[in-house]
């Protein structure tokens, strides 16, 4: 009788702090990782304005060859060595894998997101470029010509 009660207090015990390890493990990743995303929300904000500043004058003309390079480059380098080397550090031996797939989710989704609004934003302009050097005359041709063959399939 008492093995069985020195036991089932033994594995209450390894419950209760395995659980309570688990947590603070996971808050301690929380904690870094916030502190790692905000710094790297604040880089993100700090591109966004520099980059948008320097479109309206000498970016806007070198777009093709300047700004995709540095978008490819910087932000996405960043964030691969520094949202990365967190999750495939120590605390990836530390937490429990479902929290560390999830987070790397997480990290992989944030990264992709940013990659498609900067690839959103250079289609955009690079489709103004294209239409300011586009004639005007021809662009009306084709509309014209678009709107009548719409016209017949109707």
């Amino acid at each position: 009788m008492y093995h069985v009660l020195i036991t089932n207090t033994f594995d209450d015990y390894t419950k209760l702090y395995t659980l309570q390890y688990t947590k603070l493990c996971a808050l301690q990743y929380t904690k870094l990782f916030t502190l790692r995303y905000t710094k790297l929300y604040a880089l993100q904000c700090i591109l966004n304005s520099t980059l948008y500043n320097k479109l309206n004058s000498t970016l806007y003309n070198k777009l093709n060859s300047t700004f995709y390079s540095i978008l490819n480059s910087t932000l996405y380098n960043i964030l691969n060595s520094i949202v990365f080397s967190i999750l495939n550090s120590t605390l990836h031996s530390i937490l429990n894998s479902a929290v560390y797939s999830t987070a790397k989710f997480y990290a992989l989704q944030y990264s992709k997101l940013c990659t498609l609004q900067y690839t959103k934003l250079y289609t955009l302009l690079t489709a103004i470029i294209d239409n300011d050097h586009r004639h005007h005359h021809h662009h009306h041709q084709h509309y014209r010509r678009y709107h009548h063959h719409e016209h017949h399939q109707a």
